[in-house]
């Protein structure tokens, strides 16, 4: 009997072993946001190298800002089963409308060259499909949150497949604008099996 509870607790540690081992974090190598408007030729991630903004991304005015995160994998990753972000956001407060929701979008992007010192809204590469979404309330303490969406694993892959260097890009949106923006911290990271 002892042997086979020894069994048991040595196969249930195995494969919680395996399983944790197969799961990667993967950290931003860069990331910044563009705004447009009239300041849509100026590169943000020098001047405002600490933040990341975004609201109101599918209008250009000076309060349209999309954030890109550049993520560069590790060269055994050959497939993808699972993709999550993991984002610390804060969305600000409407004092006249405490119920508004903002909505993040997640975007595909399959440009890899810009530079968080060249970038800007006028010559950012083109946003592609939505991977993923997320509804989220206003910050009531004022601080960021973590929160995790989960992403299209087979167009995460498409686009790694299509990255020459194992790099890839993805933009943080708000395309559904509202009186909301929000701000992203620079630690966001994926999670990938």
């Amino acid at each position: 009997m002892k042997k086979q509870i020894l069994s048991a607790l040595l196969l249930s540690f195995l494969t919680i072993t395996s399983v944790n081992a197969q799961s990667k974090k993967i950290k931003t190598t860069e990331a910044v946001f563009i705004q447009g408007g009239k300041t849509g030729d100026e590169a943000f991630g020098t001047t405002k190298p600490d933040v990341i903004l975004v609201a109101r991304s599918n209008t250009n005015t000076h309060w349209s800002r999309t954030g890109l995160l550049k993520f560069k994998f590790p060269k055994e990753i050959q497939s993808l089963k699972s993709v999550d972000i993991n984002i610390p956001i804060k969305v600000y407060k409407n004092s006249e409308n405490p119920d508004l929701k903002f909505s993040l979008d997640v975007q595909a992007v399959s440009e890899n060259t810009w530079s968080k010192t060249t970038i800007t809204w006028n010559n950012a590469p083109k946003l592609e499909n939505v991977l993923g979404n997320l509804l989220l309330d206003q910050s009531l303490d004022d601080k960021l949150s973590m929160v995790t969406i989960k992403l299209d694993a087979k167009a995460v892959e498409s686009l790694l497949k299509k990255s020459k260097d194992g790099e890839i890009t993805l933009a943080l949106t708000n395309n559904v604008s509202t009186a909301l923006g929000s701000i992203v911290g620079r630690d966001s990271y994926l999670t990938i099996e």
